[in-house]
Formats: C-alpha cells, structure tokens, sequence
C-alpha cells in the first residue's frame, strides 16, 4: 500500500531500502501484480560493476521503482529520482566467535542513516520519504554506524596486511582500531592453519586463500573437522 501511494504522490523513480535480497524477492512478487506496467530494478552489492552502471545511466525516459539495500545509501546516486521508501532495516555480518562462522543478522539502521536515505529522494528538487516505522523506534536506532571492523573475525584483514608487507598489525594505523584480544586471536588462528608464519609473514597457503573467494574461516574450519 505504501508503495501504491508512493507512486501516485511522486512524479519521478521511487528508491525502497532493503535489508538483503531475500527481501528485494519477496518485494518483487508482491508489486509485480498490483503495478505490473511499471520496471522493477535491483540494485544490490553482488551486482557487478557494469551492472550498477547500467541501472545508475538510466537510459529511458520513463519511471521505474529501484529496490536496494544500503548500497545505494551513500556510494551510489541515482538520477532521476524524488521518492524514497526506507524499511530502516540492514544486515549485518556478525561473527559467532564460539563456533567461528559469520552469519547475516538484521538490525535497525542508525539516525545516520535514516538521515542519508531521505537525501536520496532530494538531491536536486523537493522528495518525498516514507519511513517504515513508528516514532518510538527511532529511540532503539544508534546515532552512528558502527565500524565493521569491530564486528570482523579479521582473518581476511590480516592476510591482506601481510600480503603488503605489513607485519606489525597491532601498531598499523587502523582508521578504526579493533581490540588487541580480537587481533591476537585472529593472528594466532593464521598462524595454527599455516596461512602466516610465526613472524606473520604470509606463507605460500595464505597466498593461495587470500586470492580464494571462499570465506576462509568456513573453509578452514571444515578442513579441520
């Protein structure tokens, strides 16, 4: 219903913010049928370059509904656009640290956020944002974005630092700096699955998983299992 109002009020593309592309689907199968003359876009961080470009060009004329999660927060402008529809909902990496894997969690997007979301839909003229949820959420939603460095295992960060030399990972200048038990934890892990050297320098294994799209933690995990 939000959506059919939203259509009729804007007069230019409508952008609705996701948390991840279970929910774009569920999205899509339920505007088809009630707006079925009108595009459906999906704009989300799998996507590849090219992809996003195509979708930000916009090389037609008429209007079309983008469905997003935050990658079109901030890195991404899109033209042609005075409407907004924000779930204020994200996901998130959490890692389980007992068991060692990663998993999507959803939580509330912060004031930050809410705030560069609306400014979506009023880059040049007046917008509309229609905001899914009550007043009294807001007091549960963060001021800030937390730094997803806080949150990482850090296997991955590591690797890449040693991959440039680095060795000294507890003296590099972190923009945000993670806790030194989460550092050491994280180095003591590459260097019991051989992936860094006990001076951390990366061995021929972590050069061969830094260059491996697979989540290393998962992976090695397994191998050890």
């Amino acid at each position: 219903l939000t959506t059919l109002e939203a259509w009729s009020k804007s007069k230019k593309d409508i952008l609705i913010f996701l948390p991840g592309m279970r929910e774009i689907q569920k999205a899509i199968e339920v505007l088809k049928p009630c707006l079925p003359q009108v595009m459906l876009e999906v704009l989300h961080g799998s996507l590849s370059l090219e992809e996003q470009r195509k979708i930000v060009s916009k090389a037609y004329a008429h209007r079309r509904i983008v469905l997003a999660t935050n990658v079109a927060e901030s890195s991404i402008t899109l033209p042609d656009l005075d409407c907004v529809i924000d779930s204020g909902l994200e996901k998130n990496v959490q890692v389980e640290k007992k068991i060692g894997f990663s998993r999507l969690k959803l939580d509330r997007i912060s004031i930050f956020s809410t705030t560069q979301r609306e400014g979506r839909a009023a880059r040049t003229n007046d917008g509309l944002c229609f905001k899914l949820w009550h007043l009294f959420d807001e007091r549960s939603m963060p001021a800030t974005i937390r730094p997803e460095i806080l949150d990482s295992a850090l296997h991955l960060e590591l690797l890449f630092l040693a991959s440039c030399g680095i060795q000294d990972f507890e003296n590099f200048s972190w923009l945000e700096k993670p806790k030194i038990s989460s550092l050491q934890r994280a180095c003591k892990d590459l260097i019991s699955w051989k992936l860094l050297s006990s001076d951390h320098q990366m061995t021929s294994l972590g050069r061969a998983v830094a260059a491996s799209p697979v989540n290393i933690v998962n992976s090695v995990l397994f191998i050890e299992l």
